[in-house]
């Protein structure tokens, strides 16, 4: 099945990042992506929590 949809890709590079550290998610959201990193840490020392 043949797509419709052009897609435009831009080369960037780091120097022109430009992060504001935004990100569009609730508080809940935010949470939730933190513990998920904070197992996956846990899980790379091979501690139980």
């Amino acid at each position: 099945m043949k797509s419709d949809i052009n897609k435009q890709i831009t080369r960037r590079h780091l120097k022109d990042h430009n992060d504001t550290g935004y990100v569009d998610a609730t508080p809940a959201e935010c949470i939730a992506i933190q513990w998920e990193l904070t197992k996956l840490a846990w899980k790379l020392t091979d501690k139980k929590f």
